[in-house]
């Protein structure tokens, strides 16, 4: 049987807030947060830290001197140990997420139909797409059919799955493999995949 070793994961906006709190009345610069984090790149924290000063969770209290060039200082404006929730626009996979939890059995066309709003439409391809990944992952069972053999099938959501209203997402991992072994080399780095 093959190992693969855990994967190290990339730091997202969690990260962030639990760091930026950690910064404490001091403050912190978009450096300071991007050596405190795993992979991530710069605009990925500056796009995060534009959020949170949008959204009122950070503010900007001054500026400090690094290698010759001055960066903004900002400090967490309310410090919480859970971090702020962002309202962003949804999306189709978060919308099937949410219809899956509160539907008792459903097929790729019912969880289309019960997913899809006036702002965003899941399309079936969509539908069966994302059941497909979920069913792989284990977070899915099929329950039966409607009918026959060719007949759609019926999706249930394993209730040890439903761990949470934020959808799961995917991530592509490069390793390295050693065939002679049959192990996994290093530490993976994951990637979050956005389509």
């Amino acid at each position: 049987m093959v190992r693969l070793p855990e994967f190290a994961l990339p730091r997202g906006p969690d990260h962030y807030w639990t760091v930026a709190c950690e910064f404490g009345p001091d403050g912190f610069t978009v450096s300071d947060l991007l050596r405190c984090t795993n992979g991530v790149s710069r605009d990925a924290v500056r796009n995060w830290i534009t959020a949170m000063v949008a959204d009122g969770h950070l503010r900007a209290i001054g500026s400090r001197r690094m290698r010759g060039v001055y960066g903004v200082v900002y400090a967490v404006v309310a410090p919480s140990i859970r971090p702020p929730v962002r309202h962003e626009p949804a999306t189709a996979a978060q919308q099937m997420w949410t219809a899956m939890r509160t539907l008792d059995r459903f097929t790729v066309d019912e969880l289309a139909a019960a997913a899809s709003t006036e702002a965003l439409t899941v399309s079936r391809r969509t539908a069966k797409d994302y059941v497909g990944r979920l069913a792989r992952a284990g977070v899915l069972v099929q329950v039966g059919r409607c009918g026959g053999s060719s007949a759609p099938k019926i999706w249930r959501l394993k209730p040890s799955a439903n761990t949470g209203p934020r959808t799961p997402r995917r991530y592509r991992a490069a390793f390295m493999w050693d065939p002679n072994a049959g192990v996994a080399l290093g530490l993976p780095e994951a990637q979050e995949e956005t389509r």
